[in-house]
């Protein structure tokens, strides 16, 4: 998750890492660019690691959420 997140912030600054909870990550991204964000997360954090001379891939799930905030 580390490894895809740096690579994210890096090639992906539009795509703002909010929260990292155990096993989920909350990212922003711009309205209009929305499912580009959740593809792109997606293939990154299924992106293949080597451990012990064996590639290991590990599923990944996105969803959409739509929050708007309004400042009180």
């Amino acid at each position: 998750i580390h490894r895809a997140a740096r690579k994210l912030r890096k090639e992906h600054p539009w795509i703002i890492l909010l929260l990292n909870n155990h096993d989920s990550l909350v990212y922003e991204a711009p309205s209009d660019r929305i499912e580009e964000a959740a593809r792109t997360v997606e293939k990154y954090l299924q992106e293949p690691v080597i451990i012990n001379g064996e590639e290991l891939s590990i599923p990944a799930d996105t969803e959409i959420f739509e929050e708007h905030w309004e400042k009180r």
